[in-house]
């Protein structure tokens, strides 16, 4: 099956064409770097703790469908994980939330 000429990529004008429009798309998608598709689509961050040592329960929700977080349930989360013979507390990093 032989494709029309004018549809072949031999041609320097089809692939600067096609140049042109990967640039473009290339350049509208970085116009916004704040955006992220990915934000949309994140599910709520839940979270139901145990603390064995205190027996607290914690059921939470730290961040919301948009990738927000809700800094009230940082705190909590960060109480409930504190340590049991000082009962100090320390910031528990988001990437070790969103681990678990």
């Amino acid at each position: 099956m032989r494709f029309p000429s004018s549809f072949s990529l031999n041609s320097p004008c089809d692939r600067r064409f096609f140049l042109k429009a990967s640039l473009a798309g290339f350049a509208l998608m970085l116009s916004n770097p704040g955006y992220s598709w990915a934000r949309e689509l994140l599910p709520e961050g839940r979270l139901n703790l145990l603390n064995i040592h205190t027996d607290e329960r914690l059921t939470i929700t730290y961040r919301n469908g948009t990738g927000q977080y809700d800094s009230g349930a940082l705190k909590a989360i960060d109480w409930i994980l504190r340590c049991h013979y000082t009962g100090q507390s320390v910031e528990i990093d988001t990437k070790t939330i969103e681990f678990l």
